[in-house]
């Protein structure tokens, strides 16, 4: 999935140039933003209620499925109203086609995160996969093959993304009637209430995280430029793929922690550790490694090495946050993890007003290696007042627990994801 995306973002970098990239990639940031915030995380939800009443699977289902089309729909034209604001220098066609696409993505997200629950993970897989697949097999037919310019990139990959939405509901609907083939597919009004209270503070801690993830992004293109704006874009996507693992693996957490509740936070420790131990991995890999993806992009981004770098601190201990919060999106979330995150967002906001007018994209990269060292280190601190855990035993692994990766990594597949 990562090579797909930089396939897709070198394509449009060499034959469209930094300007059209940084529309692109800005364009791209938003409707992720607007997925997130309509999809209210319900996905979080819906992994949380299954994992504990598997029995609810169709009606939490209906129930997210409606949600989306309203709620995707109302933040849409939100946008639209107020794009001239929003989105200073990208044309207003371009922001129409891309956000179309939004309420269908929103309900590809919880057919995945109901997968997820289930553990049916080898369509889970499948589905993510070759939803960031088509973005890549779009850029090089549209640009490639056909010739063709950003507009019509994006219409492609708005019309692959809808598609898909149809072929992972699809998917879902034939799992889920076939294991409960005589439950009616209808909205339970019971169940609203106590997903839309779990959601709520589950929407205000991953919006505040996808805020404080993105919104830089737009700060710079606000003040910068587009151009400026593309460079950082590319350094916060090498930061994004470092964290596909800690996502996948907290993902999976979520799921295990709801239906067994981890007590004492054990197994949530252990797999803390192991994930310190590959992301410090992956961190100091990318040390050299920002050059080549600086080579690869071309004229106009020498400057990400040093953006990248600046991030990579951060990035580290976000990364082992956000597997150790999965313990807490488990057992209920507390009301004290969502508001971190609101404070957080907050030191976000001003900090980039202040900074990117006078150092631009590495004054946003201080800014955000700061945030996110600051929120993880509020995290571990409230996990280590619950379960009684040092910092030590949430980030360095054993020796005996680095012998056994390997075997970790490769061991034979088993029958219950979530059980084992």
């Amino acid at each position: 999935m990562a090579a797909n995306s930089v396939i897709a973002s070198v394509l449009v970098a060499r034959l469209l140039g930094a300007e059209s990239l940084g529309i692109y990639l800005i364009l791209t940031a938003t409707v992720q933003v607007l997925i997130h915030i309509s999809g209210f995380a319900l996905y979080f939800a819906n992994t949380y209620f299954v994992a504990r009443s598997p029995e609810k699977l169709i009606p939490i289902a209906v129930n997210s499925a409606f949600f989306a089309i309203l709620s995707g729909g109302v933040c849409v034209s939100i946008v639209l109203f107020f794009v001239r604001g929003l989105l200073p220098g990208i044309p207003h066609e371009l922001v129409l086609i891309g956000l179309v696409s939004v309420p269908f993505q929103v309900i590809t997200t919880y057919a995945l995160n109901l997968f997820l629950a289930k553990g049916e993970m080898t369509k889970y897989i499948f589905v993510d996969l070759v939803n960031q697949s088509s973005v890549m097999i779009s850029a090089v037919i549209v640009l490639l093959i056909v010739g063709g310019g950003i507009q019509l990139l994006i219409s492609v990959n708005t019309a692959a993304a809808i598609f898909m939405t149809m072929v992972a509901a699809a998917m879902f609907y034939r799992s889920a009637a076939a294991q409960f083939p005589r439950m009616k597919w209808r909205i339970d009004a019971a169940l609203i209430a106590p997903m839309m209270r779990y959601s709520f503070k589950g929407f205000v801690l991953w919006a505040s995280t996808l805020l404080v993830y993105r919104l830089d992004l737009l700060v710079i293109n606000y003040f910068r430029g587009a151009a400026e704006a593309g460079v950082y874009a590319v350094a916060t996507q090498c930061t994004l793929f470092l964290l596909m693992l800690p996502h996948v693996i907290s993902h999976l957490l979520q799921a295990r922690v709801a239906a067994t509740q981890d007590e004492g936070g054990d197994f949530s420790c252990r797999v803390a550790r192991n994930t310190s131990l590959l992301l410090f991995a992956a961190c100091l890999l990318s040390v050299p490694g920002a050059f080549l993806v600086s080579a690869v992009y071309g004229p106009g981004f020498s400057d990400l090495p040093a953006q990248l770098w600046i991030l990579l601190p951060g990035v580290y201990l976000m990364g082992v946050q956000l597997v150790i919060s999965q313990y807490f999106m488990g057992t209920g979330i507390p009301m004290f993890l969502p508001i971190a995150w609101l404070m957080t967002l907050t030191l976000n906001i001003v900090l980039n007003l202040v900074m990117v007018p006078i150092y631009g994209a590495r004054g946003a990269a201080v800014v955000s290696a700061i945030c996110y060292a600051g929120i993880s280190f509020v995290v571990f601190t409230l996990f280590k007042i619950k379960m009684h855990h040092s910092l030590r035993s949430m980030l360095v692994p054993s020796a005996a627990e680095i012998r056994s990766i390997p075997s970790l990594l490769f061991r034979p597949r088993v029958s219950d994801p979530i059980g084992e």
